[in-house]
C-alpha cells in the first residue's frame, strides 16, 4: 500500500462539539458568513501581491520535502505534522 493510499479524505471533519473548534486547523462542515468571505478574498488578494522567481518556484517545487524539514525545525510540534494532505494537493499549470 502506497502513502497516498492512507491518506484521509476530506468530508469527514465536522465539527459538532464547539469545545474542540481547535481539535483542528479545518472543518468540512463550516459556513462562512458574507463578512468572513469578504475578509478572506481581501487576505487571498493582498497575498497575491507577493510573487517568486521561476527560479525560486522551481526549487520550492523539487525540495519540498526540505523545506518542510527545516520549517519544522524551527517549530518543532506547534504546527500540523501529518503531511497525508499534501498528495491531495493538485498543481494547476
Amino acid at each position: 500500500m502506497e502513502d497516498t493510499d492512507k491518506r484521509p479524505q476530506f468530508g469527514n471533519r465536522l465539527l459538532e462539539n464547539v469545545d474542540e473548534v481547535f481539535k483542528h486547523n479545518a472543518w468540512d462542515n463550516v459556513q462562512w458568513d458574507a463578512e468572513q468571505e469578504k475578509a478572506a478574498q481581501e487576505k487571498v488578494g493582498q497575498n497575491s501581491l507577493v510573487t517568486f522567481s521561476e527560479d525560486i518556484l522551481k526549487d520550492l517545487d523539487q525540495n519540498a520535502d526540505k523545506h518542510w524539514d527545516n520549517f519544522y525545525d524551527i517549530h518543532q510540534n506547534r504546527f500540523f505534522k501529518d503531511r497525508h494532505w499534501l498528495f491531495s494537493f493538485h498543481r494547476v499549470s
